[in-house]
């Protein structure tokens, strides 16, 4: 009988999130400090947004750009939040 041992994965920071190219719901609930259900609904539109565009590499996960695009802000201004956020 073969056991199987779950291992746990290290917790990313918000820095890290904010570094990646591609999130999850879970991750941007972390990056913005958000509900969950906040959290799909930015996913659900970023999603949305991939899909037409064809830029989507997996299902559970939604592009950088398109994520921004759907808060209407840049790159910068979302690194920025976490930085400010991470130093309160």
């Amino acid at each position: 009988m073969l056991l199987r041992v779950a291992m746990a994965q290290r917790k990313k920071s918000r820095e890290e999130i904010a570094s990646q190219f591609y999130f999850t719901k879970s991750d941007i609930k972390k990056l913005l400090c958000e509900s969950r259900t906040t959290a799909e609904k930015l996913f659900d539109k970023a999603s949305k947004i991939d899909d037409l565009l064809d830029i989507r590499i997996e299902d559970t996960k939604v592009s950088l750009d398109s994520l921004c695009k759907v808060m209407g802000i840049s790159h910068d201004q979302l690194k920025r939040h976490c930085a400010n956020s991470a130093k309160v």
